[in-house]
């Protein structure tokens, strides 16, 4: 999925709706942000709200996570940063 999205600072923005994982499933994130100076998480959130996630603070991300159970999955990124930050890039799963 193409991503180009605003997250506002402090809050999670949601990339997708919760989607069937399997037990060793990749969600990869190949994303850029700017400002570059911004905290980033971005990760999967469980059905029962659990945020599983890959911490950045470079302005750029290529990594993959892989899922451990199978269930439901809301892929999302995390504003760890008091300003709005624009994420621009893919998702995959």
């Amino acid at each position: 999925d193409k991503l180009d999205q605003s997250v506002p600072g402090n809050s999670i923005g949601f990339v997708t709706t919760f989607i069937d994982l399997s037990v060793n499933d990749l969600v990869t994130f190949d994303c850029s942000y700017s400002p570059l100076s911004a905290s980033m998480d971005f990760g999967v959130i469980t059905s029962t709200g659990r945020f599983y996630h890959i911490n950045v603070k470079e302005g750029s991300i290529n990594r993959s996570i892989a899922v451990s159970q199978r269930g439901g999955y809301s892929m999302a990124i995390r504003n760890n940063s008091s300003y709005i930050v624009t994420v621009v890039g893919f998702v995959n799963y």
